[in-house]
């Protein structure tokens, strides 16, 4: 896994299109990505969250385990668990 995390960062670095991506290319290209190459299965609502409320607001994706959220994520912002 540390490999293909490492490779996929340095793909990252040298992609000349990811200055253009909006969020929703960002979420598809790299967040989405990213946890599936950590172990996370993109494609379970169990899992991965999108859109999840927090309190007043909202954040791109809950990282749940069983059906507990453990960590939210917002895109250009803090974790918060």
């Amino acid at each position: 896994m540390q490999e293909r995390l490492l490779s996929f960062i340095k793909n990252l670095k040298s992609d000349r299109n990811i200055k253009s991506f909006d969020e929703a290319a960002t979420k598809q290209t790299i967040i989405l990505q990213c946890l599936h190459i950590l172990g996370w299965n993109t494609f379970s609502i169990d899992e991965v969250y999108p859109e999840f409320s927090v309190g007043k607001g909202r954040v791109d994706y809950s990282l749940r385990l069983g059906s507990a959220c453990t960590v939210h994520q917002p895109l250009g912002g803090n974790w918060v668990s």
